[in-house]
């Protein structure tokens, strides 16, 4: 009987490593497949990264840089839901005149370049920033018309943070 007991422990063990095993592959897999789209959304607008820059120097497309910011400013109000993202996706096809699938693939690469620019508030910051060095004031509008819509389709209002944001925006376009 001690015998039994102990091959059925070991076959128990042997089963929750295997389980493990398994749950880390899919989780390697989930991450590979994130880094495969970001990849896929920066080839498709021709985004490219050079040596020694930060990405955010690089937008050549402000409406790269539009999407990050719109991501950026619903982060600001903290973990987006699925019904928030749905509407700066439309917002960001709306305004930055592509299909909603480039409006995703918008969303994804600006999730990116959010986490390079090590969150939401300093990402508002440089990518205003950066779009206004490329673009001058031109696409200021096309930023405040999807952060408007974002914020409308929040029934709540505005957080604190994304209400202190906007001044942000507006220095970093030197809009008084």
């Amino acid at each position: 009987m001690p015998f039994f007991l102990g091959l059925l422990a070991f076959v128990a063990g042997i089963a929750v490593w295997i389980y493990r095993a398994r749950a880390a592959a899919e989780v390697t897999h989930e991450i590979l497949d994130a880094a495969s789209d970001v990849m896929a959304a920066a080839r498709r607008f021709g985004f490219r990264r050079r040596n020694n820059r930060h990405p955010a120097d690089d937008i050549e497309d402000p409406k790269i840089a539009v999407g990050g910011i719109g991501v950026a400013f619903l982060e600001l109000e903290g973990m987006p839901t699925a019904e928030g993202k749905k509407h700066l996706q439309i917002a960001l096809a709306k305004h930055t005149r592509v299909s909603t699938k480039d409006a995703e693939e918008l969303m994804v690469l600006g999730h990116w370049l959010m986490g390079q620019c090590n969150g939401p508030q300093p990402a508002i910051e440089r990518l205003s920033r950066t779009l206004q060095k490329t673009t001058q004031a031109q696409h200021f509008e096309t930023v405040m018309a999807v952060l408007q819509d974002v914020a409308a389709a929040n029934p709540n209002g505005l957080s604190n943070r994304q209400r202190e944001a906007l001044p942000d925006i507006q220095r970093a376009f030197k809009i008084s």
